[in-house]
């Protein structure tokens, strides 16, 4: 049986991404009439997404209403050129272009989500809790894409979650407020993100072991059971990883 993908879910965070990033863009060019170093880094971002230079700026000049003159200066003086080391995306629905590391995250949604492409930060939240779902999906991806930094992006989520006065459920009845829930779930879901690329990229590089990090304060549990969950024991040590254990590394390899 074919693995569901929904295309039109990937589709929907590429877009939202872009469509943001442009509004953030145009924002800091209006109040600042020059590229600030956060317009610049996030025009970059969205050439590595596949956008093209000149699409950029001929949104900026529809929503400045800059003259075409006007532009060129911002930009000339921002010394902002073509982002040219780009490849085509792995999937026949999409036909976009983006950087190696924008095809890996992609690629990494589809298979550790078996193609829904839903609920990234892997929050327990009762899935009937769609509004909180959906715009951490969204956080999620503008943090770990790079547009956006964790605190503006849990800022922003608790400020549009919180005016629907939810309360966060889990399946054990355990209720908590928007700010611990968007919190643990945004910086937890990036964090394991970024975790599992390594590993994807690890295992395409041909290592075998990997290097854990350290770090002081490490929890410490006499006699635990399980014993890992004493972090102070296991942290700041080489192991070797068992490839045939992590089933979202092999489906990513094939």
């Amino acid at each position: 049986m074919k693995n569901y993908i929904n295309t039109d879910k990937l589709i929907k965070l590429y877009d939202d991404l872009v469509q943001f990033a442009l509004d953030d863009i145009v924002a800091r060019i209006v109040q600042n009439e020059i590229i600030t170093g956060a317009a610049e880094f996030k025009i970059w971002k969205l050439q590595q997404l596949g956008i093209h230079l000149e699409k950029i700026k001929n949104y900026i000049k529809k929503m400045t209403k800059f003259s075409d003159e006007e532009i060129e200066n911002i930009f000339e003086t921002a010394g902002i050129t073509l982002y040219k080391p780009v490849t085509r995306l792995f999937t026949e629905q999409m036909n976009l272009e983006a950087s190696q590391y924008f095809r890996d995250v992609f690629s990494y949604y589809l298979s550790s989500t078996k193609g829904s492409v839903h609920n990234l930060t892997r929050t327990t939240a009762i899935s009937s809790q769609n509004l909180l779902i959906n715009k951490l999906d969204q956080v999620h991806f503008r943090v770990v894409s790079g547009i956006q930094s964790y605190s503006q992006a849990i800022s922003e989520a608790i400020d549009e979650i919180g005016k629907s006065s939810l309360k966060v459920v889990y399946p054990s009845g355990h209720q908590d407020s928007v700010d611990v829930a968007v919190r643990r779930a945004v910086v937890t879901g990036v964090n394991k993100c970024f975790s599992d690329l390594n590993l994807i990229r690890a295992k395409q590089n041909g290592y075998n072991h990997v290097l854990v990090s350290s770090h002081l304060g490490a929890r410490h549990i006499e006699t635990p059971s399980p014993e890992y969950l004493s972090h102070d024991i296991w942290q700041g040590k080489v192991y070797k990883v068992n490839w045939d254990t992590i089933p979202f590394v092999k489906i990513h390899n094939k």
